[in-house]
Formats: structure tokens, sequence, C-alpha cells
């Protein structure tokens, strides 16, 4: 079964982005403090500091940002997939293997 993998890339990027948007933006309304807290242990550097990277200004504009860029990486992650899914398929014929009789 052969996938339209730009459908699918399509698919995936609007499921993450809902994700996204009801699971982070659940959190910065209910615990403001939370994201950056829970970045900076998740990195293990403890409270808001990873190496060079701070997380204390987590908030609504990462959310957009996020928002953006997680379901665009979803998308082509899905996309990309799904073509390389198509091409393993068995029996596909590609353009040199064709006969011109």
């Amino acid at each position: 079964m052969k996938l339209d993998a730009l459908r699918l890339g399509l698919a995936a990027a609007i499921v993450t982005a809902v994700l996204w948007g009801l699971g982070r933006g659940m959190m910065l309304l209910a615990m403001p403090g939370y994201p950056a807290w829970a970045s900076g242990h998740m990195m293990r550097g403890g409270y808001g500091y990873m190496g060079h990277a701070q997380f204390h200004a987590f908030g609504w504009a990462g959310f957009a940002i996020g928002f953006v860029f997680w379901p665009l990486i979803a998308g082509l992650a899905a996309w990309a997939t799904a073509a390389l899914y198509n091409r393993l398929l068995p029996g596909r014929e590609t353009d040199s293997s064709k006969s011109s009789d």
C-alpha cells in the first residue's frame, strides 16, 4: 500500500500543533513557572540552566515558537518517512526500469 507522503506530513503537523497548543498552553495557564523548571531539569542542567542555554524565559513567546517549529519538524519527519517507505515497497517501478517497447 502506497502512502500519500504530503497528506501524512500535513496530518502529523496538524496533530502536533493541536497537542502542543492544548498541552503546553494549559501548562502555561495552570502553572506559569513550571515550564522553565521542567525544561531545566529535563536537560539535566538544574533549575533553568543548561550549559549556555537559559530556560527561565520560557513563556508565551516560547509557546509561539514551539507552536510553529514542532509541527513543522513533525510534518517533515512524517513526509520523509512516508516517502522513504514508498521507495522501499517491493515491486516498485522506477523510470530506469520501465521498458520502452
